[in-house]
C-alpha cells in the first residue's frame, strides 16, 4: 500500500512542481527585441522603383528628417483623405531620412545624403524631393523656385504654383480636376504665419 501511495504522490507532486513553476519562469523571462536595422537608401529606391515600374507611375522620393516641422506638415498633407487617393494614382512615395540629430543618427538611411547630392538637394534644406521615372531618372526636383531654391513645404502662391508645376511635368496624365482638387487643398490649408516653408 505504501508503495502505491508513493507511486502515486511522487510523480502528482513533480507535475504540480512543474505547472507551478512555469509561469513564474514566463513572468521572469524578458523577450529580446532588437531594433531593425533601417534600410540603406539603395534598397529602398530599389523597392521604390521596382513598384514605380510594376504600377507604371514616377517615384517620389522625399529627404526628410524627425526634426523637421515642415516635413511632418508635408506628410499630413500628402497623406490626408483629399490628397493621398490622387497623390497614390499618379506617384509612389518613399522616405529618405537625412541629416538626423546625433542621437538619432542610426534612423538615416545609409547612402541617403549621397543621393540628395546627387538630385541637388544638397544645400536645399528639408523637405527636398525629387521625382523619378521607374528607371531611376530624375524628372524634377523641388528646387523650382526663383533662384533655383527649394519650396519646401508649398504653401505660399507661388510655392504652390511651382509644386503643381512640378507635379505637373512628373504626372503628365494628372488630370485638371486631380490638379485643382491639389492646389485648392494646399491653398486652404496654407500657414498662417509668414515664415518660409523650408
Amino acid at each position: 500500500m505504501k508503495r502505491l501511495i508513493s507511486r502515486i504522490i511522487v510523480p502528482v507532486a513533480l507535475v504540480c512542481v512543474s505547472i507551478c513553476a512555469a509561469p513564474v519562469q514566463a513572468q521572469t523571462a524578458k523577450p529580446v527585441t532588437a531594433k531593425a536595422a533601417t534600410p540603406s537608401a539603395e534598397v529602398v529606391l530599389a523597392n521604390t522603383l521596382k513598384q514605380s515600374e510594376g504600377q507604371k507611375k514616377s517615384a517620389m522620393v522625399i529627404f526628410h528628417a524627425s526634426w523637421c516641422g515642415w516635413c511632418h506638415k508635408l506628410d499630413d498633407a500628402l497623406k490626408s483623405k483629399t490628397l493621398k487617393p490622387i497623390m497614390d494614382k499618379y506617384f509612389i512615395t518613399t522616405h529618405l531620412t537625412v541629416l538626423e540629430s546625433k542621437e538619432k543618427k542610426s534612423d538615416e538611411n545609409v547612402g541617403a545624403d549621397t543621393l540628395m547630392k546627387k538630385w541637388g538637394g544638397e544645400q536645399s534644406g528639408l523637405p527636398f524631393y525629387t521625382f523619378l521615372d521607374a528607371k531611376g531618372k530624375k524628372i524634377a526636383d523641388s528646387n523650382a523656385m526663383p533662384k533655383n531654391q527649394n519650396i519646401g513645404y508649398p504653401g505660399a502662391p507661388e510655392e504652390i504654383e511651382a509644386f503643381m508645376g512640378i507635379l505637373k511635368r512628373a504626372a503628365p496624365a494628372m488630370t485638371t480636376e486631380d490638379a485643382v482638387i491639389i492646389s485648392e487643398y494646399l491653398t486652404q490649408n496654407a500657414p498662417k504665419a509668414s515664415s518660409p516653408a523650408h
